[in-house]
């Protein structure tokens, strides 16, 4: 089953609201200490082009068999690549091995025509939730080794 984002915590899938900066980092152990390694990423391929108003499935290597709250961690970022440009990311919790997201999730990430095709990084992670911040998203902490970072081209919105 490929899960869908949603808002509900009753679902193994929650999303979270993108900001205009970084999220500040969490309290993560020494690698030593991590429970998981890292999960090897499997699809889409390093700087896969996205159309707008379509879907990417993202796919990863299960890490094992996950507590009741440990999360597979999908991290998605627009960096900034001129002065005056925002940074926008976006995650979501989810117990499986694969992500699909809604044009809704990837429509913030496209960026607008007169700047061109923009580079949004990802990665996954595994973490413990650890509870939610003011706004309701899901907060947690590293228990598992960053996978390698891939990127999409994502075509900017049409005009």
């Amino acid at each position: 089953m490929t899960p869908t984002a949603t808002s509900t915590a009753e679902d193994p899938t929650e999303t979270v609201a993108a900001t205009s900066e970084p999220p500040p980092p969490t309290d993560t152990p020494d690698a030593d200490e991590l429970k998981y390694p890292a999960p090897a990423l499997l699809e889409p391929p390093d700087d896969r082009p996205v159309s707008w108003q379509s879907t990417v499935i993202f796919e990863w290597s299960s890490v094992g068999a996950l507590g009741g709250d440990e999360y597979y961690h999908v991290h998605l970022e627009r960096r900034p690549t001129t002065e005056g440009e925002q940074w926008y990311g976006d995650y979501v919790y989810t117990k499986e091995t694969s992500f699909l997201t809604e044009t809704s999730f990837l429509s913030p990430f496209h960026p607008p025509a007169d700047r061109g095709p923009a580079t949004v990084y990802w990665w996954v992670r595994v973490v413990r939730k650890t509870g939610e911040d003011e706004s309701g998203k899901p907060v947690g902490v590293d228990i598992g080794q960053h996978s390698e970072e891939r990127t999409l081209v994502l075509e900017p919105k049409p005009d």
